[in-house]
């Protein structure tokens, strides 16, 4: 049988924007749906990526049999500046250590973002040049990069 994992796209902005709800709300939410063994979560879903409160997160799954397989994760690759994308690499880095930590196999990378004053060659080339910067990282974390075709965060 297919294992299934959800996603709270319709909690977002309750746990994102207000704060009305937690994401250890949506952990007993989710543990309640039928067929569902995992929960994917997002960056800004999570207070922190201190260790203590990811391990935390960690445990609430598990507490309900639940895993958490994959990180939905939107960096942005296509910057002009360069700086920027050299730190959108760095957090990206972060983020798949949490990923681990959460027991998360799949961290999701974006295409890039379409701007007007980037070609689609260069946003290609360095949405690339970013994704292959941050494979030796993501081999040692234990994760694996899915890339979705996905124009933005949000």
């Amino acid at each position: 049988m297919a294992q299934i994992a959800a996603f709270p796209k319709c909690f977002l902005d309750d746990i994102v924007e207000r704060r009305t709800m937690s994401l250890f709300d949506w952990i007993e939410i989710g543990a309640r749906l039928p067929h569902v063994a995992g929960l994917e979560t997002y960056p800004r879903t999570l207070e922190s990526l201190e260790p203590k409160y990811l391990q935390r997160v960690r445990e609430a799954m598990e507490k309900h049999g639940l895993q958490m397989p994959m990180m939905c994760a939107s960096p942005d690759f296509t910057q002009p500046d360069a700086a920027l994308r050299a730190q959108e690499v760095e957090a990206h880095k972060r983020i798949m250590e949490a990923t681990a930590l959460l027991g998360g196999g799949f961290c999701r990378v974006l295409s890039g973002q379409k701007r007007p004053e980037v070609s689609r060659e260069q946003g290609i080339a360095w949405t690339v040049e970013a994704i292959h910067a941050l494979l030796p990282h993501a081999q040692s974390c234990g994760v694996v990069l899915t890339m979705e075709n996905h124009y933005k965060d949000g």
